[in-house]
C-alpha cells in the first residue's frame, strides 16, 4: 500500500485497487515525505514546517500514533525511521533523540559536540563538523565512531556500510572517497569506476 500525497492529505492506496484505501488528515503544512516502517503499519510523515508525525494505519481514528515528536513548538530538522522499524531518530536543533515506535517513549538522547549536524538516511549515525574534522556518532549509543579530516569545513553527503566500518563521503568533488574508519584511511572512487565491490 504505497502512500500518495493529494490535496494536503495523505492517501494510502492498495496496489490492487484504483481507489484510496485510507486517508490521513490533520496536516498543517504541505507534506514533503512519507515512508512506511519495515514493520507495517506505521508511516512517518514530514511536513515543510519540519513537523514529523508517526501514524498507525490500523487506527481508524486516523490520529498520529504519538503526536508530532516535538516538545512545545520546537522544530525537528530531520526525522527518520530505523532500519528495523522499531524507532524514530530525530534531529532537534542539534540534539539527537531516539523514540520507540510502539509507545512513543524516548529511548536515548545525546548532543554531539558540533554546532551543525546531519542524520544519515537510515538514522543509525549522525555527522557533525568539529574543528575542521568530520565526526561520526552512532545515534543508538552516542558513541563516536570516527573523526575524519574535513578541511573545507562543511558537511558532505555520507553513506555508511551496514557494519559502520566503511563510509563513502561525497563532498562536492567529482570523485568520492571510500573511508576505512578503523584505519582512518581512504581511497578515491573515480566517477568512471565500475565494479560491484
Amino acid at each position: 500500500m504505497p502512500p500518495a500525497l493529494l490535496d494536503g492529505s495523505l492517501s494510502i492506496w492498495d496496489t490492487g485497487s484504483p481507489h484510496p484505501h485510507q486517508f490521513l488528515r490533520g496536516f498543517t503544512a504541505s507534506i514533503e515525505n512519507a515512508e512506511f516502517s519495515s514493520t507495517e503499519p506505521y508511516i512517518l510523515t514530514q511536513e515543510s514546517e519540519t513537523i514529523p508525525r508517526l501514524w498507525n494505519t490500523t487506527d481508524r481514528q486516523n490520529e498520529p500514533a504519538f503526536g508530532d515528536l516535538r516538545d512545545g513548538q520546537e522544530q525537528v530538522e530531520t526525522a527518520v525511521l530505523s532500519p528495523d522499524g522499531r524507532s524514530v531518530v530525530a534531529n532537534k536543533g542539534g540534539d539527537i533523540e531516539t523514540w520507540s515506535v510502539g509507545d512513543g517513549k524516548e529511548l536515548f538522547h545525546f548532543t554531539p559536540a558540533s554546532s551543525l549536524n546531519k542524520l544519515s538516511t537510515d538514522g543509525r549515525t549522525v555527522i557533525g563538523e568539529v574543528s575542521n574534522h568530520l565526526e561520526i556518532w552512532e545515534t543508538a549509543t552516542g558513541r563516536k565512531i570516527a573523526a575524519l579530516p574535513n578541511p573545507d569545513g562543511f558537511l558532505p553527503s555520507i553513506t555508511m556500510s551496514p557494519s559502520l566500518r566503511l563510509a563513502i563521503v561525497c563532498d562536492g568533488n567529482p570523485n568520492a572517497k571510500l573511508w576505512d574508519l578503523k584505519k582512518t584511511s581512504f581511497r578515491i572512487l573515480h566517477g568512471d569506476e565500475g565494479g560491484t565491490d
